[in-house]
């Protein structure tokens, strides 16, 4: 078992912009062992991370992204229209090389290899791989040591795509189509797409451009962190095969659960009061454009972790109770604070501060900003004017309409909230 005084060890991020790194080091919220719930996950995480440097929390991403990947859409929540599946995407972050990154990633290889390759997705492909690949499995896990190894892969002209494809495919929808003119009829078609991704990145990922923010990429991740930590494991202990086998053998058991997920009665008001109280916050949060994306999931992300939760217990429920209900919110919140800090320490273009200056100024006046108004209070020109509407109307952070007077239609403009 991990000790108390290891459970309670710094964490932070690590980087080479040094702001950055004491900022977010002195304020970072703490992903501890507590945050798991008693079962699989936590089991995994005791296993773990005494056979290496890599900190607590790089170990519980990996834990959660082999049970949510090996779950498949075997378990879900039907809600109205939508159907929750447990696919997470999880960022883990820190400073190159000293964190062990890679090493903790390296375990999902070693676990998956055993219990199902096929669900295991190479990290240089084109779209058409892609397809091929999901047409094979529905059900898929890609794994990035560097984050970067996905961006230059779009960046080339057969990984151009990628990374709309995988932002389109986070909900889980009954279909997905790409239009490649390579391909005919039903190729371009795939079924009941379901994917998992875990990536590494350094701190350098705060560099990101503002599309990549609000464009809702990265608003799908669940990020967690880690500083250099103290820990120095010169020659690593053998690993406990006995423990290791039993820990694959619950693994495995996780692919023949097949159960439609319920809402138990008592935890309704909980994640009721949860669901009213996120949304009021994010009406109060200065960088809301920015985080968006993120914040408009996270209820969607509660949902995921519960029965995540719930089908790594001892003895799983198949409803969101009250206690994978409260856990899941716990865990939340930290990625939650952990988000907001590094959006607070992001660093924009010029015309992205003019798009950011122009929706705290949106945010201020939640009833809405006449035109002139707001070129005359930001000091903006008339083509300046143009560029930032016309971006932030095609990104629907914002929206416009008019208003009669006696001479002509004013133009009102007012942020779009979350439903």
């Amino acid at each position: 078992m991990i000790s108390e005084q290891e459970m309670d060890m710094e964490v932070g991020i690590g980087g080479t912009v040094a702001n950055v790194l004491v900022n977010i080091e002195n304020n970072a919220p703490l992903f501890t062992l507590d945050l798991l719930p008693d079962g699989l996950l936590k089991d995994y995480v005791n296993f773990a991370y005494p056979l290496t440097e890599a900190p607590m929390q790089y170990h519980m991403a990996v834990a959660l992204i082999i049970a949510a990947t090996l779950l498949e859409r075997n378990i879900y929540l039907e809600e109205g229209a939508t159907t929750y599946y447990p696919n997470l995407y999880i960022l883990v972050i820190g400073a190159s090389g000293i964190t062990r990154k890679s090493t903790a990633l390296n375990m999902v290889y070693k676990f998956l290899s055993r219990i199902k390759p096929e669900l295991l997705l190479g990290t240089t492909m084109s779209q058409e791989g892609l397809l091929e690949a999901f047409r094979s499995n529905n059900c898929k896990l890609v794994v990035y040591d560097e984050l970067r190894h996905l961006m230059d892969n779009e960046a080339k002209s057969y990984g151009a795509g990628l990374i709309s494809f995988f932002t389109s495919v986070w909900d889980n929808p009954p279909m997905h189509r790409v239009e490649i003119k390579s391909l005919q009829g039903d190729q371009k078609t795939i079924l009941d797409p379901t994917l998992n991704i875990i990536a590494a990145s350094t701190p350098d990922w705060l560099k990101v451009s503002e599309n990549d923010i609000r464009g809702g990429f990265l608003g799908r991740f669940l990020p967690m962190h880690s500083c250099n930590e103290t820990r120095i494991l010169a020659i690593r202990p053998p690993a406990n095969e006995v423990v290791k086998n039993e820990l694959l053998r619950r693994f495995a058991a996780l692919g023949h659960i097949k159960n439609q997920y319920t809402w138990q009665e008592e935890a309704i008001g909980p994640f009721t009061k949860y669901y009213k109280e996120s949304r009021e916050e994010f009406n109060r949060i200065r960088n809301s454009a920015n985080i968006q994306p993120f914040w408009s999931r996270k209820d969607t992300h509660v949902r995921k972790l519960a029965m995540i939760f719930d089908a790594c217990s001892a003895v799983p429920t198949y409803h969101i109770t009250v206690k994978n209900i409260e856990y899941a919110i716990r865990f939340m919140d930290e990625v939650t604070k952990f988000y907001q800090l590094m959006l607070d320490r992001m660093t924009f273009s010029r015309t992205e501060e003019i798009e950011q200056d122009f929706l705290d100024e949106l945010n201020r006046h939640g009833d809405g900003v006449h035109h002139s108004k707001l070129m005359r209070d930001l000091h903006l020109n008339k083509q300046e004017m143009v560029t930032v509407v016309e971006s932030l109307l095609e990104k629907e952070l914002i929206e416009s309409y008019a208003v009669k007077t006696t001479r002509k239609p004013r133009t009102i403009y007012k942020l779009k909230r979350i439903d």
